[in-house]
């Protein structure tokens, strides 16, 4: 559909998509304005995936305009991990480049720098990236490009030198 058509219901459009942002806002966002900080970090699950955070409206303003607003795939990166006598192997750096001039392993490289020892895999097949994941870290980063189906929010990918891998991939 090209926008120029839809000029003549734009006015409709914005207001119905700021209804819903409002309302999201609402169920969101109101409850626990009082304990915000300078920076939102959402960690979306299913439909959320599409939803623009940062454009959630309180009536006033949007999100993105009180704070910064970060995204993460999973709320676990901010959880500590049980207390339990586990042992855990070293920090893993991961790095998928789709081409020679590409900066993800220059980041892994970087990042991996600051801690040793460190495990660093550049273009790891689905056979390395097993074994790698096959023993728990407190530390995992991974660098390279990634996507998301934008229309239902269920299927991730990063791409790799082989192809696209998803997380049931790795299951």
């Amino acid at each position: 559909i090209k926008w120029e058509r839809l000029s003549s219901v734009q006015h409709h459009l914005t207001a119905t998509a700021q209804h819903h942002l409002r309302r999201l806002y609402d169920e969101l966002i109101r409850p626990l304005e009082r304990e915000l900080r300078e920076t939102v970090i959402f960690a979306p699950h299913g439909f959320l995936h599409g939803v623009p955070m940062h454009a959630l409206h309180d009536g006033k303003q949007y999100l993105g305009e009180q704070a910064r607003v970060a995204y993460t795939p999973s709320a676990m990166l901010y959880c500590r991990p049980a207390a339990a006598a586990q042992s855990f192997g070293e920090p893993l750096f991961v790095a998928f480049s789709t081409s020679p001039g590409s900066s993800s392993i220059d980041e892994v490289k970087e990042a991996s720098s600051f801690v040793t020892p460190a495990a660093i895999l550049i273009n790891p097949s689905l056979e390395e990236l097993h074994r790698a994941f096959s023993t728990p870290r407190l530390l995992v980063h991974i660098a390279g490009h990634a996507g998301i189906d934008p229309i239902a929010g269920k299927f991730s990918w990063i791409d790799t030198a082989h192809g696209r891998i998803t997380s049931r991939d790795l299951s």
